[in-house]
């Protein structure tokens, strides 16, 4: 670390995080065309896993759209009727929405990943950006997470015996997760299209928990 705490710390919080809900729909229609009420269901089922943290109500999500629409940064493709429902407007990316994506992400990577969410989420939307720049983030968070970590440990021993050191030492796991999954990410790179790399495609938790428990029983049975 080359600069002083204060220094480092005053650096991050002059970043500011981009909106959640910004982040989520653009980074949504990154991936398929989607209707608002689609978007919001994806959300919620997200949300039910991660608590508060994902939870976005109908309303700003149509809002939203209706903003990124005004913005240029969506379109309307198409409109289906289904019956006893509502026109379903279905919702497409455009060139500028996918620039401006890629302007949120970009600045994301000086952000601090406070919580595990705020960089496993951008992770989904990585598919918009160059190889090169997903590299170039990637060494500017390892970074910043191994100056965070000098500094939690550095915390943790001013504050020891008490329920602020528990904290900074849970703190210190996250940034490790954290750490460890961009040195991964790095490794496995140029090895993997980004399309398949950052896909989202929902897998049933059935199958899921299917494919685990077979896994469980080769492990038992030495395979």
């Amino acid at each position: 670390m080359d600069h002083t705490i204060k220094e480092v710390l005053d650096s991050y919080k002059a970043v500011r995080p981009a909106k959640i809900s910004d982040l989520l729909i653009l980074g949504l229609l990154s991936h398929r065309n989607l209707g608002g009420y689609d978007i919001y269901k994806f959300i919620e089922g997200k949300a039910d896993r991660s608590g508060s943290l994902l939870r976005i109500n109908k309303t700003t999500v149509y809002n939203t759209l209706s903003r990124m629409t005004d913005e240029g940064l969506v379109r309307i493709t198409e409109q289906v009727r289904e019956s006893k429902r509502p026109v379903k407007s279905i919702y497409t990316l455009t060139e500028k929405g996918k620039t401006r994506l890629r302007e949120l992400l970009i600045n994301n990577f000086g952000v601090p990943p406070i919580l595990f969410i705020n960089f496993f989420l951008d992770l989904t939307c990585y598919n918009v950006l160059t190889k090169e720049e997903i590299k170039k983030g990637l060494a500017i968070k390892i970074d910043q997470i191994q100056s965070l970590i000098e500094i939690s440990k550095l915390y943790a021993q001013t504050v020891p015996q008490t329920i602020f050191g528990s904290l900074v030492e849970s703190e210190i796991e996250i940034f490790q997760v954290i750490l460890k999954t961009s040195k991964h990410l790095l490794k496995i790179l140029d090895k993997t299209p980004l399309d398949e790399l950052f896909n989202i495609q929902q897998v049933e938790e059935d199958t899921i928990l299917t494919e685990m428990e077979n896994m469980r029983l080769k492990d038992l049975k030495g395979e």
